[in-house]
């Protein structure tokens, strides 16, 4: 059984989101928005650092 261990942020907005697309780049993730924002996620905990 997997468990959840975090789950990123979307970033502020005042129109309803959701991530579409993740990709890996080494210790990171950048998550792209239906919205048009790309965020970068650090893989350790799930924070934005972008």
């Amino acid at each position: 059984m997997d468990a959840v261990v975090w789950k990123a942020e979307l970033p502020p907005s005042t129109d309803p989101d959701c991530f579409v697309s993740v990709e890996r780049e080494g210790d990171a993730l950048t998550a792209r928005t239906y919205q048009g924002h790309a965020v970068t996620i650090c893989v350790q905990t799930g924070g934005t650092l972008t």
